[in-house]
Order: structure tokens, then C-alpha cells, then sequence
């Protein structure tokens, strides 16, 4: 992969947009990516815009740094844009930017972005799990040679006073520093304080209890109730009503004593029989 960063916006991310020191905050912080990009083998370039470096030549490297400045009337994300549209495998580009529009654009060309943080994090991370493999591998740090040039049996160490013309500057760390993270539940220091929180939720614990316990007895009652509503209904339901004999004796069909007399005979017949058995 190849890395292209957007200098300027890294320079002001770091330093703030300060312009006095301007040069001594760019050479420093060409020093110092160029010392990690050395001892993790990365192609990285890095574009900074010319109308801020004047008398800067366009193209040039620092050891194993690529260092490119836009031309005149050219911003360094057009010069960006450029490089990927001109690269034989756009997918393989990384553009390292804070800013928006130069990031969707870059994504427009099939390039992959990274924000400014998150590729300084994984840039020192990579860094330091590397310093302590050559600790461990050789109880002492191997510095790589000072330029990819320069042959694999030079065992002269990087020093990076030599590395720049001008007067270098401490180093610096590429990330800035977090702020401490806040807890989201507020920590109770007074013994008092929490013993007394923990008796307030046990208490509100157990009325809360409490009323489950009476709703469910309230609940059973109520059960208990219809049940026994609806026995009684069924008890009363289940008894055979008494027939009045007197009266079903009446519409009994009345036996044919002699069939040879008449209707009304008969039937005069009948009740006179039923006025006798009373």
C-alpha cells in the first residue's frame, strides 16, 4: 500500500495553525515520520502545498520519506487527486486526511482514506510493537541504515541531529495526548454515602415486593370468589324441578275406556274421575 498524506492539514492537526515556525514544525515533523517509516519498511509520501513553501523544490526525499510540493497555482489536493488518478492500481492509495471534501473525492477514484488520528495510532502502534521485537530478538534496539540506498552491512546508527540542515528540534510524538475518560456512573468515596444508597434500593427494593405479593394474594381471592360464584350456579342449575302431578295428570292422554262413546262424553268422563281421586 502507499500512503499519501495531506501535509499541511497533519502539520496544523499537530501543531495548530500557527504560521512562525512554520518550517521548523514541517522539517521536525519529516524527521520523525521518516525514523518510523524506515523501521516499518512504508511506502509513504507526504504533499504540501508550494504557495506556503515558496523556493521548495516540487519533488524531493528526505532518506525514505517521499516529500512533494504542489506546483504554482496547484493545491496540494488536486495534486493528491492527481497522483491517484495516475497511479496503476488506484485501490492501492491511502490518503491520510482530515478533510471531507479531499476524502470523498479520493474515494470518487476507487482510493481508500484514513483519518488523521486513526492512522497515527496505528502508525505508533506498529512502531512500537516493532522497537520491542528488536529488543527481544537482539537485547539491544537495531537501528535501520539511514538510507534505503545505502548498503545492508553499514551498521552506523540513525542519528537523527545529522539528518536535516537546519537545527533540529526535540522530537516529537506524532499523537496528541486524550483526555482521561470520564466514568459514567459517579464513584461513591464516603462509606456513609453508599451505605446509605444501598439501605434506600432495599427498602424501595422490598415495597416493590411487597406490592407483587399483595396483588397476586388479591388476585387469588378473586379466583377463589368466581370459582365458588360459579359452583353455586351450577348447583342450582343441576336440580330437576318439581311437575305438578295434578296438572300433568291433566294432559296425560286419557285411556280409551270405551271407544264407542263420544268425544264429549269421554272427556266428561275423565274429569269426573279426576274430581274423585281428590
Amino acid at each position: 500500500m502507499h500512503y499519501c498524506i495531506d501535509g499541511y492539514n497533519l502539520l496544523f492537526y499537530l501543531f495548530g495553525t500557527g504560521k512562525n515556525e512554520l518550517r521548523s514544525q514541517r522539517d521536525q515533523l519529516i524527521q520523525s515520520l521518516n525514523i518510523k517509516i524506515e523501521s516499518l519498511s512504508l511506502n509513504l509520501s507526504i504533499v504540501f502545498d508550494s504557495h506556503l513553501c515558496p523556493g521548495e523544490a516540487t519533488r524531493s526525499h528526505f532518506h525514505h520519506l517521499e516529500v512533494l510540493y504542489s506546483a504554482e497555482g496547484v493545491t496540494a489536493d488536486d495534486f493528491i487527486i492527481q497522483m491517484i488518478a495516475n497511479a496503476r492500481n488506484p485501490t492501492k492509495e491511502v490518503v491520510v486526511t482530515n478533510d471531507r471534501e479531499l476524502a470523498m473525492r479520493a474515494k470518487h477514484h476507487r482510493a481508500s482514506t484514513q483519518n488523521i488520528e486513526n492512522f497515527l495510532n496505528w502508525l505508533n502502534r506498529r512502531y512500537s510493537n516493532q522497537f520491542r521485537k528488536n529488543i527481544v530478538s537482539s537485547g539491544k534496539f537495531k537501528e535501520r541504515p539511514s538510507s534505503v540506498a545505502s548498503s545492508p552491512s553499514s551498521k552506523k546508527p540513525l542519528n537523527p541531529n545529522t539528518l536535516l540542515k537546519s537545527e533540529p528540534l526535540p522530537r516529537i510524538k506524532l499523537i496528541p495526548l486524550p483526555e482521561p475518560v470520564k466514568p459514567l456512573i459517579p464513584i461513591i468515596e464516603d462509606p456513609k454515602n453508599a451505605q446509605g444508597s444501598f439501605d434506600f434500593y432495599l427498602s424501595k427494593f422490598q415495597a416493590e415486593n411487597e406490592k407483587i405479593l399483595e396483588q397476586e394474594m388479591n388476585i387469588k381471592q378473586e379466583k377463589k370468589i368466581k370459582q365458588g360464584k360459579l359452583a353455586k350456579v351450577e348447583q342450582i342449575r343441576g336440580k330437576p324441578k318439581k311437575k305438578d302431578k295434578n296438572l300433568s295428570s291433566l294432559f296425560k292422554e286419557p285411556k280409551q275406556q270405551n271407544p264407542n262413546l263420544p268425544d264429549m262424553e269421554r272427556w266428561l268422563k275423565i274429569f269426573e274421575d279426576h274430581d274423585k281421586k281428590k
